[in-house]
């Protein structure tokens, strides 16, 4: 699969080559292409190898940025949020979040209900209706909560993705290519001439070690962080700079509800999760001022999350190091004028706010900044900066969303059937059908063939061995991490000694890396 990409890619002139596959560079690829243009998008890791695998899952509209009176920009993202809700109502779902308000809380919970009714109704009351509790209540809601000082909390709705932000990414990059996009993963830019007719670029297959040249009209550059270091590249100064956050989480046994997200204010008055990630809960996230993309849970990250959640809730033990059972660590970059002056002071206000440049005369189109609830906006605006440069791309309404509900309904029943007897069975095919979509209907083919090809193969989760063989060849996966940890979330809801010393693991090990299976499992958990 990832062969026929690059032949598709080598030699080839294109309208537009994106360069990065985060969420901003797959959004871009899928907007451009359901246009009509012609696209390449390449990726000098895996797709959402970075920044956009290390997210909270959430799809917010920023409640905190009514701290600030960045109103606009709240109902900006409220407005994004609903239109996720509606593209992809299986793969986003509707999650409650209880605020608590404790002694250190810096304000009272009516001051917090106010501002949770202010930010359902900027969200155009598309959420349920927020409601205020006193501490009895709080307590009786949540017990994990009833903690000495409890003075209520305030309940109101977001959104989670069910299958993690990588996994997100992915099926973006999926729609782009079934537009016509070619997608190339650890494809890195190297080197890049801009001349009369356009662009000559040459690119480096990282895996395979070849190297390529494509011609393409125009470039978006949508590397997340290494944004600036490609416009160094590509010679194209910017009025803004970026500076980075570093967010650290958590993965431990399920504390509590499974469809309910805890936020707290931490001792530092940052807000602060407990929220559902699988059959697991996830803790974070952490706020560290930080110069280098290369980030990873220090101990000092891991004590203080944990000492949060312990002074917090009320668990029937500490959680202590030995009950994490994964952990991950990125960077947010934060977008400031390029001759602005950030101090300690104003750090936490900044928000996660986009920024869109162009050069028109060399006809480079960056992206800088921005979170996962905002794509869509990042697409649109990019199609239409792409466009004004000359490209031919046609304005779409719908470029983005899961298969229609026709597709699903079918999809389920011959899972169903397929399943029959199976108390697992209605979640088994649910699940598939959320992940893959239309290409479900292969993998349920695969388990009417062969009873094996349904059974699930790591306790706990609804991965099957038919599943996860039809990820192994037909999404573009190099590495086992490409596989555990971003087109499933395997390595993060499972310890690395329990996914070790499962056999299922050297099997898939045979399908990504067949020559080298049993040195990739040795590596993956080194």
């Amino acid at each position: 699969m990832r062969s026929r990409q690059l032949e598709r890619l080598a030699g080839h002139r294109f309208d537009v080559l994106v360069v990065g596959g985060g969420v901003n560079g797959a959004v871009a690829a899928a907007a451009l292409a359901a246009g009509g243009a012609s696209v390449a998008v390449v990726e000098r890791a895996d797709f959402a190898g970075l920044t956009s695998q290390q997210t909270s899952n959430f799809i917010w509209g920023g409640i905190k940025y009514l701290q600030s009176w960045e109103l606009p920009l709240v109902r900006s993202l409220c407005r994004a949020r609903n239109q996720l809700l509606r593209a992809f109502p299986s793969r986003i779902t509707p999650t409650a979040f209880l605020g608590v308000i404790d002694r250190d809380a810096p304000m009272g919970r009516y001051l917090v209900g106010a501002g949770a009714a202010l930010y359902w109704a900027l969200g155009a009351g598309r959420t349920p209706l927020p409601r205020v509790y006193g501490p009895r209540r709080a307590a009786a809601v949540e017990p994990a909560i009833a903690t000495p000082g409890l003075r209520g909390a305030v309940r109101y709705h977001e959104a989670r993705l069910v299958d993690g932000d990588a996994r997100f990414v992915w099926d973006l990059i999926a729609t782009a290519r079934r537009r016509g996009a070619v997608t190339a993963n650890y494809v890195e830019l190297t080197d890049a001439e801009h001349g009369r007719a356009g662009w000559r670029l040459g690119l480096l297959d990282r895996h395979g070690g070849g190297r390529l040249e494509v011609d393409a009209d125009v470039l978006v550059n949508a590397a997340g962080p290494l944004a600036p270091r490609l416009g160094g590249l590509l010679g194209v100064p910017s009025r803004y700079r970026l500076v980075l956050s570093k967010g650290v989480h958590l993965v431990v046994p399920r504390l509590f509800s499974p469809d309910r997200v805890v936020a707290m204010f931490d001792d530092d008055n940052r807000p602060f999760y407990v929220m559902p990630l699988q059959d697991r809960s996830m803790i974070g996230t952490t706020d560290t001022r930080v110069t280098d993309v290369d980030v990873r849970v220090e101990a000092a990250d891991r004590d203080w999350l944990l000492g949060q959640a312990n002074r917090r809730l009320a668990l029937d033990r500490p959680l202590t190091a030995a009950d994490v059972v994964a952990e991950r660590a990125g960077v947010r970059p934060l977008v400031v004028p390029a001759q602005g002056r950030v101090d300690e002071s104003d750090w936490l206000a900044l928000s996660r706010r986009h920024r869109i440049e162009v050069d028109a005369r060399r006809r480079v189109v960056t992206v800088l900044g921005g979170k996962l609830t905002d794509c869509v906006n990042v697409g649109t605006e990019v199609r239409t900066e792409v466009a004004r440069l000359g490209v031919p791309v046609r304005p779409v309404r719908s470029w983005y969303g899961e298969d229609g509900a026709a597709t699903r309904a079918d999809t389920l029943r011959l899972a169903a059937d397929a399943l029959r007897g199976r108390p697992d069975g209605p979640a088994l095919a649910a699940a598939l059908c959320r992940r893959q979509g239309a290409g479900a209907l292969d993998v349920v083919a695969a388990w009417r063939r062969d009873p094996a090809g349904a059974a699930v193969l790591f306790p706990g989760t609804d991965l099957t061995r038919a599943e996860l063989a039809h990820i192994a060849g037909t999404e573009l996966v190099v590495t086992l991490a490409d596989l555990f940890r971003r087109r499933t979330v395997l390595s993060q809801v499972r310890d690395a000694a329990e996914l070790r010393d499962n056999p299922a693991t050297l099997e898939l090990a045979g399908l990504v890396v067949p020559e080298t299976a049993g040195a990739a499992v040795a590596e993956l958990f080194a």
